[in-house]
């Protein structure tokens, strides 16, 4: 209860006035209220710690948003740039293969405007469908054996079967040219549904022109292997012979009595000499040749008298005539010419020489010089072998021999040491010739600055 005492004076005397109230209810709403209060404050303290720790793990989920905003930041950069600047074209097409996407770099190559491909072309139009089929079509089915719709599942199958998807051909520019292209296409799926293609190509024109300069050059270095191996067995052959002859005439000659066989003694000295000199000339072509490889050769041009020279390289080369040969030599016109006279004789020599073995008996060789207006002009004609059409593609290549000399010694050194000379000179080498009717060869040294396009006269 609660009680209230209050004193009273009145007129009538003092009181004391007493008010006792019943406030059990009172009481119980009061213990209510504090049991609600310290329940509410104890469920306010849990919401704090609870909205606390939320809160920090808020601001860490943020921070971990910001780091993959960034990260997503950084890939689509680096995406962009790789989508518009990298030399790799990129296209996008729905599962039919119509055109969705098409990168710079795909505008280049292909000359297209991604406006005038994207929803407009398929990606078949693309493609040099004749080497799609010859190089692609018919390794696919065999690989994956089983018939195959060309062109959409030749492009599409490997990719759809999850296997890897990539090979070499040939795309079409918007204005018919190709060019070779390394091509992969991958699928694209959403939700396990096929939801298009991507396909990733590169421009492989400088791989394919450096493979083949290494197939060139390892069909040279081969084709060398060849020459060398022929030049060996050739050389040998060569060699042999004139040592043979002049170890053969020596061991006879040792047998003869010098007074009473001198004439037999002189044919064999003379089958000697002719000896040495063929070493000599083998030798010298090959000395040349390796001069030639080593860029050795320099020249020493002077002022000559060309008919002169021409008449005594003539005269030493008469010993070489068959019976019955002769060399008939004009000249025309000036007779000085400013040249190298060294190699121009190693020139002369090896023609004459050729003419000489190649030619019959009781035949002529025909040589006629010009020297007008700084243009000296070499013709030497004959009526021999001659060399077919078909090695005379190759008669100026080095260990070369046409089909028809085999009887007659030789390196095929000859021709191609006398083209590096001409060339040298700042000349121009022509032939012309016909199977048993002869050959004309013909050589203009021409002032540097004169054309040298001439044609055999």
């Amino acid at each position: 209860i609660e009680i209230n005492i209050k004193y009273v004076e009145t007129e009538a005397g003092s009181f004391v006035i007493t008010l006792i109230n019943d406030i059990t209810i009172r009481k119980n709403d009061e213990t209510t209220l504090k049991d609600v209060n310290y329940y509410l404050s104890s469920k306010i303290e849990d919401r704090a710690v609870i909205m606390s720790q939320t809160i920090k793990e808020m601001a860490k989920l943020v921070e971990e948003t910001e780091i993959k905003d960034k990260e997503i930041l950084r890939v689509n950069n680096f995406l962009n740039n790789l989508w518009n600047f990298a030399h790799i074209i990129f296209m996008v097409t729905d599962k039919t293969g119509l055109l969705k996407m098409f990168n710079h770099t795909a505008e280049k190559q292909l000359g297209y405007n991604a406006d005038e491909v994207v929803d407009n072309k398929s990606i078949i139009d693309l493609f040099d469908l004749d080497d799609l089929k010859r190089n692609r079509h018919r390794q696919l089915e065999i690989k994956l054996n089983r018939k195959l719709n060309f062109p959409n599942e030749t492009l599409r199958m490997q990719s759809i079967l999850d296997l890897e998807n990539e090979f070499e051909t040939f795309f079409v520019r918007k204005d018919g040219s190709t060019f070779p292209v390394m091509v992969t296409i991958n699928k694209i799926e959403l939700d396990h549904k096929l939801e298009g293609f991507v396909l990733v190509g590169r421009n492989i024109s400088i791989r394919r022109k450096a493979e083949k300069e290494i197939q060139n050059a390892l069909a040279k270095e081969k084709e060398l292997r060849d020459m060398q191996r022929e030049f060996l067995s050739l050389a040998s052959h060569e060699l042999r012979t004139p040592l043979s002859v002049v170890l053969s005439s020596a061991n006879i000659i040792s047998l003869y009595d010098a007074k009473q066989d001198y004439s037999k003694i002189d044919k064999h000295v003379q089958r000697i000499v002719s000896s040495v000199n063929t070493l000599k000339s083998i030798l010298d072509d090959f000395l040349s040749m390796n001069k030639l490889e080593e860029g050795k050769i320099k020249l020493k041009n002077d002022i000559i008298d060309v008919k002169v020279q021409i008449n005594e390289t003539i005269s030493e080369l008469s010993h070489l005539l068959k019976p019955g040969q002769r060399i008939v030599y004009k000249h025309y016109e000036e007779t000085n010419y400013f040249i190298d006279a060294s190699i121009l004789k190693k020139i002369v020599v090896n023609l004459i020489s050729n003419a000489i073995k190649f030619s019959p008996e009781d035949s002529i060789i025909s040589i006629n010089t010009k020297i007008k207006e700084q243009q000296f002009t070499f013709t030497i004609k004959d009526k021999g072998i001659g060399v077919s059409q078909e090695d005379q593609k190759q008669l100026f290549n080095r260990y070369f021999r046409a089909k028809n000399v085999n009887a007659v010694p030789g390196t095929g050194l000859g021709l191609h040491i006398v083209k590096q000379f001409v060339e040298k000179m700042n000349g121009s080498i022509k032939f012309k010739s016909k199977l048993d009717f002869g050959t004309v060869v013909q050589i203009i040294f021409n002032h540097p600055n004169e054309q040298q396009d001439q044609s055999v006269e």
